[in-house]
């Protein structure tokens, strides 16, 4: 039985509740704990969220290209449904560099895979691959604003380094209360749209996103 969008959207959705709860009960004891408790825990956070909105995207390409159903129970068709997974990889892949898909070998290794929840690059792959719902997702994928700047603050946390950090400080403008002793102290700056975290704009666009990327 072909696999729904839907299975991907409902699993990402537990696991924001989840991570949305961790982040909630990190701020009641936050202000009392030491930079570096207080990072650490931030960038589990951080890093976690990236991994789910990457996770989620890439289950949503493979089972287009797989020849899944939409959210609504509609047949995806595609050109790349008789490939393997590894494959359909390979092309994801060349597809998000911006390069031709001339051959349909295997991908060499997880390490080689695109960067799945790089805006992009997502977009890249679902304009260039030959699915049905490919403008659906290119439309979901145009919602994002402030996702980028999760994958920035990520970078900073888990790559730190001067190049990243300038990045991260230049991100600071979209924002206010943008205090930063460490890379993490992104994910509470306030976001003057909606007066509250940055965390919870993450949260609520990746949301967003995937409810139109699964419909």
């Amino acid at each position: 039985m072909p696999t729904s969008l839907n299975v991907h959207k409902d699993k990402l959705f537990v696991q924001l509740q989840t991570l949305t709860s961790g982040f909630n009960r990190h701020l009641t004891v936050a202000p009392k704990q030491r930079l570096l408790d207080r990072a650490a825990i931030r960038e589990g956070l951080i890093s976690t969220l990236w991994q789910c909105w990457c996770r989620f995207f890439r289950s949503v390409v493979l089972t287009s290209a797989s020849g899944g159903t939409t959210g609504a129970g509609a047949t995806i068709s595609s050109d790349y449904a008789s490939l393997s997974e590894s494959q359909i990889l390979y092309v994801a892949k060349q597809l998000s560099n911006e390069s031709a898909v001339t051959t349909f070998r295997s991908i060499a290794g997880p390490h080689l895979e695109p960067t799945w929840g790089d805006i992009t690059k997502a977009i890249a792959i679902s304009s260039g691959m030959r699915i049905s719902n490919s403008s659906q997702l290119v439309r979901a994928l145009s919602l994002a604003i402030a996702i980028p700047d999760l994958q920035i603050c990520r970078n900073a946390t888990a790559h730190f380094g001067a190049a990243q950090l300038v990045r991260l400080k230049n991100a600071r403008v979209r924002y206010i209360e943008t205090k930063i002793l460490h890379p993490t102290d992104a994910c509470v700056w306030i976001d003057p749209a909606t007066e509250g975290y940055l965390w919870d704009t993450w949260v609520e666009e990746i949301k967003l996103i995937a409810e139109y990327a699964s419909a």
